[in-house]
């Protein structure tokens, strides 16, 4: 098993797709950003088996009491129909499988269209239409006009369901520091985002959330999770946090950095320039030892030019020169701690310092005390190997204490 209770964060080697868990540390509650078992039968995958995880962690028959599906792409649900129990269809109930107490999802997972959703797409978006007209078990991000539309149309008052509704810039009700030792502070999306009534881009609409973590240390943890939102909803979220004086909520020790690591996080379309608001993001926000993981496969994956999804070299270029700022470190998930053997990135509020500390996985994938490592600029000056043998040889020394430029490979010029 590759979990410990002290583990509060526990990212895992999914290949390019998500699934992030935090540990109340007070309360010992699971919550579960985005789920994507990705793990196949072949010999040679060593992508991690989540369902087995998420079965080993809370038992057949257990619950989450948190499942959030940032947005509806397949990289960030796959498996949720095949160990989930769905309160709206039989076929996905059995004594087997793993209830979800609360769900959370954006406002566009309830109105989009069913047409290009994947199977278990249309599964989760069901479950959260369900539990939204029975006003419980749920939580929908931000309240755009096309929600009110859609609860209309369900012949429901929109002020019914009120409760079931948290918007950017808030808390969600059911987490609190004092309590479980975590709070859940809600980024994006932007009701503004789905008012034109246009075809909407499901990264741009993603749930972006800030966790603080708080075990009793001199100062509390927070993680960043980014989902796969674009450079200008990036931009948005960091104007807007400015403006409404919330600065530190943009602080960060983790953040799992937007879409797999892709170029196209950082900089506009069209541009070779890392956009500033989203630059301020990391050097201004980022923490003493602040460290950056893109849930993604390895870089060695990319045998062409011709392959232009994500990881982008130049994008963990730039990770690894703002890590190496913080002293922490830049991580690609299926390269943690080696290629051969990938285990989750696993961090512990320790409750003897400031922030997070990195845990080490042992041969069991499980993490040890002993082998723990503080992320800070008096211990570890460094970032991961693999990322500082890239950079050395490209650039020498840093050239982004100022907006850097992403120019170069084709590689980097794809879309992700």
């Amino acid at each position: 098993m590759a979990t410990q209770e002290d583990n509060h964060v526990e990212i895992f080697p999914v290949g390019s797709a998500e699934s992030v868990w935090i540990t109340t540390p007070r309360t010992n509650r699971l919550i579960v950003l985005d789920y994507a078992h990705t793990k196949t039968e072949a010999d040679d995958d060593k992508r991690i088996d989540l369902r087995q995880e998420l079965l080993d962690r809370v038992g057949e028959g257990g619950s989450v009491d948190l499942v959030s599906f940032s947005h509806a792409d397949k990289d960030h649900l796959q498996g949720a129909s095949d160990v989930f129990y769905l309160e709206y269809a039989q076929k996905y109930q059995g004594d087997e499988r793993v209830k979800i107490e609360l769900m959370c999802v954006p406002a566009r997972m309830i109105t989009e269209s069913r047409n290009d959703l994947s199977t278990d797409a249309r599964a989760v978006q069901s479950e959260a239409r369900h539990r939204l007209r029975e006003g419980k078990g749920i939580v929908v991000i931000s309240e755009p006009d096309g929600l009110d539309h859609w609860l209309e149309d369900e012949g429901i008052d929109p002020a019914d369901r009120k409760d079931c509704i948290a918007t950017a810039g808030t808390l969600l009700s059911s987490f609190t520091l004092d309590e479980d030792g975590v709070e859940v502070f809600v980024h994006s999306p932007f009701s503004y985002q789905d008012d034109d009534g246009n075809r909407y881009d499901r990264n741009a609409a993603s749930s972006v959330f800030q966790i603080s973590v708080d075990d009793g240390g001199v100062q509390t943890a927070k993680l960043l999770f980014m989902a796969d939102v674009d450079c200008e909803t990036t931009a948005d979220i960091v104007r807007a946090t400015e403006k409404h004086g919330n600065t530190d909520r943009l602080e960060h020790d983790v953040m799992v950095v937007s879409h797999h690591g892709s170029r196209n996080s950082l900089k506009p379309e069209g541009s070779d320039e890392v956009d500033p608001d989203v630059h301020r993001l990391f050097w201004k926000y980022g923490r003493s030892g602040a460290t950056y993981v893109a849930s993604s496969r390895p870089m060695s994956d990319k045998k062409s030019d011709d392959d232009k999804l994500p990881p982008h070299q130049d994008a963990m270029d730039y990770y690894a020169e703002i890590a190496e700022q913080h002293g922490g470190e830049a991580i690609i998930t299926m390269e943690h701690p080696s290629e051969d053997e990938p285990a989750p990135v696993c961090f512990s509020a320790s409750g003897v310092g400031a922030g997070f500390v990195k845990r080490q996985p042992s041969a069991s994938e499980s993490a040890s005390s002993s082998n723990s490592r503080r992320l800070s600029l008096e211990t570890d000056s460094g970032y991961s190997s693999s990322r500082r043998a890239g950079r050395s040889r490209r650039h020498g020394k840093s050239r982004y204490a100022a907006i850097p430029s992403l120019r170069g490979s084709g590689e980097a010029r794809g879309t992700g």
